[in-house]
């Protein structure tokens, strides 16, 4: 039979022939008892009807015995010996047992993956969830075990490796998945939407990372001593970063991003060691992307600011900004919205009496905290709340670090990014 079956072989083989522990003999005699498997397995394969089958098939199931075999001798400290003196089907059984032990495993981290992703729209995604939830409907370990019967099209951060297949493969992938997720959710939903759509307007339908661009912002801000959770690099921040970048040389760079990176993890309380190497790994791939740019003196293309929509720009905004109260009304009307038994109360005071940017954020800063700001942005016409976002945008660019005691512009931020 003229088949590529080589590199399989070499699957079981390796590890006797590279210093020569095993004989020409032995391994003649290991060939000759896989080929033997092989016959069981096609007349099995066949349901007894041939032991003949076309050359095609007949080389995946010799891909799919020498995986499972593999599977196990990777579990073994003896592999050696146990190729040399253990028949070849009780090999493959074993195999098996470790490829189900794998599977069960798979199943686990699909359901930590599909916990732990952001709730952020994107086809490829969720397409990729559903391809693999089928991968354990459809996989056949016993015939075909090196195969990935399913579509996997979200891309990673950092790809899993070409040489892997079969449940390994698919535990490789969700593992860095989980990875990803976990980082992503340290983060306001909100937030990663507008960066996403500055680094790929129309995120949800293309293939795109989500967790590159977020590691990527974060990082740039975690080297200026910004506000990591806000996500946002700002026009002054990327001639900061610029002009970092400009004066340092490429080992100062490295190091730089090293130091950034352990600041970041650090700020995110990331312990684990697979997430920690994950993170390093992608921030010291950033700089070759940099170093690329620098030339260009502009950073636009890595380091992004949070997406602005027209709807939102306060260019647009047409808000006649009158009728102020003097400081005791206003104080009066505070303690009335505050008092307030009933959220829809305190909404209808706000919208009889409230029509100054000065009186909105006075009142917001302290009548309406956190979850209540929904109901009342509902009640808001779309000039009120660009003119809202223009403001929080404003005092964001002027004090990255700059929040409101209630928090009604995270809500506000939630609110328009859905």
């Amino acid at each position: 039979m003229n088949t590529n079956s080589g590199e399989y072989l070499s699957l079981i083989s390796k590890r006797g022939l590279q210093d020569g522990i095993l004989s020409e003999e032995e391994l003649t005699d290991i060939q000759g008892r896989l080929w033997a498997l092989l016959g069981k397995r096609t007349e099995r394969f066949t349901m007894g009807d041939s032991s003949s089958v076309p050359i095609e098939t007949a080389q995946e199931l010799l891909k799919s015995i020498c995986f499972s075999i593999d599977m196990h001798l990777k579990s073994s400290s003896d592999s050696i010996s146990l190729l040399k003196n253990v028949d070849m089907e009780l090999l493959l059984k074993s195999g098996w047992a470790e490829i189900e032990t794998a599977i069960a495993t798979g199943k686990e981290l699909l359901k930590k993956a599909k916990t732990n992703a952001p709730p952020i729209e994107n086809i490829s995604l969720d397409d990729t969830l559903k391809g693999i939830s089928s991968f354990f409907r459809k996989y056949d370990y016993r015939f075909l075990a090196h195969e990935i019967p399913c579509n996997i099209d979200y891309q990673l951060c950092h790809a899993v490796p070409e040489d892997l297949q079969g449940i390994e493969y698919i535990n490789e992938y969700l593992s860095r998945l989980v990875i990803e997720n976990e980082l992503c959710r340290r983060f306001d939903t909100g937030r990663i939407k507008m960066l996403l759509k500055s680094y790929c307007p129309e995120y949800k339908e293309l293939l795109i990372n989500i967790y590159e661009p977020v590691v990527t912002n974060a990082v740039g801000l975690a080297l200026l001593n910004g506000d990591i959770a806000s996500l946002d690099i700002t026009a002054s921040y990327r001639n900061q970063l610029l002009s970092l970048f400009r004066a340092w040389s490429k080992k100062e760079a490295v190091e730089a991003l090293c130091k950034a990176s352990e600041k970041l993890l650090d700020s995110l309380e990331i312990t684990d060691d697979a997430e920690k190497d994950y993170l390093k790994l992608a921030v010291v791939n950033l700089y070759p992307r940099i170093e690329t740019i620098l030339p260009t003196n502009k950073l636009d293309g890595i380091f992004l600011s949070l997406y602005q929509s027209e709807l939102i720009e306060a260019s647009d905004a047409q808000f006649i900004d009158n009728d102020m109260m003097d400081d005791e009304e206003l104080r009066v009307l505070i303690e009335e919205i505050s008092s307030c038994r009933y959220l829809s109360d305190k909404v209808a005071i706000f919208k009889q009496q409230v029509h100054s940017l000065r009186d909105c954020i006075e009142v917001l800063d302290n009548c309406f905290w956190d979850e209540d700001c929904i109901e009342l942005y509902d009640a808001l016409d779309s000039t009120m709340l660009k003119v809202l976002l223009s403001f929080i945008y404003q005092k964001q660019n002027e004090s990255p670090d700059w929040r409101s005691k209630t928090g009604w512009e995270q809500q506000l931020i939630k609110y328009v990014s859905k």
